[in-house]
């Protein structure tokens, strides 16, 4: 499954959820196609969970199964309910979600969601950003810094991190003002 590249293009963003090809019996996400972002944790046959998700032990709704056979291996849910609607969604930022349709608020109900916030992703705001899970957006520049790029940001990939407003002079030996960039 693949992000969407924008909230309103289905275009395949920059991250996908695929089952470890290392074998692992895990799921994980990737960004930009290569780099590791997220991973459920192994398969736990005996409590039939993956160990990174322990909201999966709530099971008053969902059946959870993980398949490993000559056939191939894969993971499924099913709902004993069938009044109950539910969907496995992967927003624009990476985060998979399982949803469930309340018929008493017309609403759509968060199961569960990882990584739980986004400020656990490692270097989710990028070099010289900073990560506030409690603000919209979450990451921002640190003072002196500003966006790499505006437009990534703009569509909420904050990756490419920030720069310097003002570039150092340690390179040049003339002095600005009297003075030269140093440690």
């Amino acid at each position: 499954m693949a992000s969407w590249y924008e909230d309103q293009d289905p275009t395949p963003g920059l991250f996908y959820i695929q089952l470890d090809p290392e074998g692992s019996n895990s799921y994980i996400i990737r960004w930009n196609r290569s780099e590791r972002y997220w991973t459920s944790g192994s398969w736990d046959w005996e409590r039939k969970i993956f160990n990174l998700v322990p909201e999966m032990i709530l099971k008053y709704i969902y059946d959870f199964s993980y398949i490993d056979n000559e056939n191939g291996s894969y993971f499924t849910y099913s709902i004993e309910d069938s009044s109950i609607v539910s969907r496995f969604v992967m927003d624009i930022s990476g985060q998979v979600k399982q949803l469930s349709w309340l018929k008493s608020t017309q609403k759509w109900n968060l199961f569960w969601s990882q990584p739980r916030q986004q400020c656990e992703v490692y270097t989710f705001c990028g070099a010289f950003g900073s990560c506030h899970e409690n603000a919209l957006p979450f990451c921002n520049c640190m003072q002196g810094f500003e966006p790499k790029s505006d437009h990534d940001w703009d569509l909420k990939d904050y990756s490419g991190g920030c720069v310097r407003k003002t570039q150092l002079l340690c390179q040049n030996q003339s002095h600005v003002n009297g003075k030269s960039d140093k440690f």
